[in-house]
């Protein structure tokens, strides 16, 4: 297992995560609907996380072969909605992180399934799910970064 390759591979998929906290972050602060400094820590947060990984692993260039890019799918689908639920925990009052991680996943995943009750949405949870599903573009990673070398080994 190539770990090291494989951390990079997700800092790359942080970084881009991270670019699609600016959107929300951009329109809270346009709206000025109190959520900015959440977005705003949130983005940071993202961002110095991702930057971190890759420059601990930038210099790693091996490629990624299928058993890691099933672990690569995964580690996708743990660590972004742990990222996005920071923009919820900041901006709901007593929101369990347990909540926060599936309204998370609900958002990514557009499948709009919600435990809290309509007065507790805010717009993070409805700024995330416009964003659009992301599992598309987060289960091609792992294809995306196989060759078609070491995909037929």
């Amino acid at each position: 297992m190539r770990l090291v390759a494989l951390v990079n591979v997700l800092s790359r998929v942080l970084l881009l995560f991270a670019a699609s906290m600016a959107l929300p972050w951009g329109l809270s602060y346009m709206l000025g609907d109190g959520a900015q400094r959440a977005f705003g820590y949130s983005l940071a947060a993202t961002l110095a996380s991702a930057l971190l990984l890759w420059l601990v692993t930038f210099r790693e260039r091996r490629e990624l072969q299928v058993r890691d890019g099933f672990l690569l799918v995964a580690l996708v689908w743990t660590v972004l909605p742990a990222f996005a639920t920071l923009p919820l925990l900041l901006s709901i009052e007593g929101l369990s992180f347990t909540d926060a991680y599936f309204e998370a996943v609900s958002g990514l995943t557009a499948s709009t399934i919600t435990p809290m009750p309509p007065s507790q949405i805010m717009s993070p949870r409805h700024r995330l799910s416009e964003g659009g599903s992301w599992s598309r573009p987060a289960s091609t990673v792992a294809p995306l970064a196989v060759s078609p070398d070491t995909a037929s080994k």
